[in-house]
């Protein structure tokens, strides 16, 4: 099993995602978890709510998976 770890900044995009993962089955499941989030982005300490997916893959999967979160998600490096 692969664990696919994705903040996202809303719960809509994190419903949006996980459902095109589950829809091309890409992922076997995915959990969403209310976050509070504390980092540094472009030399600033920031601080916010996010949403975060737990989606569980196989090592088959997983590349594809990766590029379809890519795609589907609005911040420019998602972890």
């Amino acid at each position: 099993m692969i664990l696919l770890y994705v903040p996202c900044p809303t719960l809509s995009e994190a419903r949006k995602i996980s459902e095109a993962l589950l829809a091309a089955r890409l992922i076997a499941c995915a959990n969403i978890v209310k976050s509070e989030s504390l980092y540094y982005w472009s030399g600033k300490r920031k601080e916010g709510k996010e949403f975060i997916i737990l989606a569980k893959t196989t090592q088959k999967r997983s590349k594809e998976a990766q590029k379809a979160v890519k795609s589907l998600h609005s911040y420019n490096i998602p972890a």
